[in-house]
């Protein structure tokens, strides 16, 4: 019954030999989908079990300064391994440029700088250069969601899944269906996606293209306000017959003031190598991860 819902669900969206939809969907059949969308979203995320490989990180952070930038531009390479919401993400970034006077920044051009990135289940710890922080897992990781020097950690998703991949009720967790509302279909890439929004706050909207006819993965989605907003698109890869996800994300956000002048801009590029893989076996030994002792460690839980 679920094949079948789904073959007519395609049949609606794509139509039969290369056939469009002659006509939008009315509104009343877009709230019909709407349960589909968050099922179907929630059943690929389910089908993610484990996953290994190489993942290259392009990140590029300009500030403003009286209307000058100032660029900061690294490249990393990380071995990604995870079982469930088990992982570690291990390697280094180079920095590229860093033209910045800000003291904060220490990291010049041409420093290669180690990252790692472990989380247990529950308490996620990340490492970069001597210094270490751990925490609860969802709240450390939206914390560094913009974070340049953990830009590894960034697979287009602000919930700490290390595979890239979430679901429209893990998006928004504290989120009924009734607070969304399927209001379109659009065209992303090649691909007929259906629109599906959430505003809170009376001002900032959640915007998420949910792709049917690629395992319903979120293709690409959007949020903020005008004067603070990151978008995140997708490319989407079948691992396996009818499991999909990431190949790429492409994360970019911007910072206005309130007289609308530019602020900062940040751009990061994530790329899954051809090695990476899903539900392939992860050794046990591939998630360990020893603090080194020479580390400062502060635990955000404890303060």
């Amino acid at each position: 019954m679920k094949h079948l819902a789904f073959l007519l669900l395609c049949f609606c969206l794509i139509g039969i030999g290369g056939c469009s939809r002659a006509a939008p969907m009315t509104q009343t059949e877009l709230d019909a989908l709407l349960p589909t969308l968050v099922q179907g979203t929630k059943d690929n995320l389910a089908g993610i079990k484990s996953g290994k490989g190489t993942v290259t990180v392009h990140t590029v952070d300009t500030k403003y300064k009286d209307g000058i930038p100032s660029v900061w531009e690294s490249s990393g390479t990380y071995l990604v391994a995870f079982v469930g919401n088990k992982f570690k993400i291990t390697g280094a970034y180079t920095v590229l440029r860093s033209d910045s006077t800000d003291p904060s920044i220490m990291n010049g051009a041409g420093v290669v700088v180690p990252a790692t990135v472990v989380c247990d289940g529950e308490k996620l710890i990340m490492v970069d250069l001597f210094k270490s922080l751990i925490g609860n897992r969802t709240g450390l990781a939206q914390m560094f969601a913009s974070s340049v020097t953990n830009g590894a950690f960034i697979f287009g998703s602000n919930t700490g899944d290390a595979h890239g991949v979430t679901s429209l009720d893990h998006c928004l967790p504290n989120e009924t269906i009734t607070g969304m509302k399927a209001t379109a279909e659009e065209m992303v890439g090649e691909s007929n996606c259906i629109v599906v929004e959430q505003t809170k706050n009376k001002c900032e909207t959640t915007t998420f293209w949910v792709d049917p006819a690629k395992g319903f993965c979120i293709s690409k989605w959007k949020n903020g306000v005008p004067s603070n907003h990151t978008e995140v698109n997708t490319t989407l890869h079948e691992y396996s017959p009818g499991l999909w996800g990431p190949s790429k994300h492409i994360v970019f956000g911007e910072r206005l003031d309130a007289a609308g002048k530019m602020l900062g801009q940040l751009l990061i590029e994530t790329t899954y190598s051809p090695d990476y893989k899903l539900n392939v076996p992860v050794a046990a030994a591939d998630l360990v991860y020893k603090i080194p002792a020479d580390v400062i460690l502060t635990d955000l839980d404890k303060k």
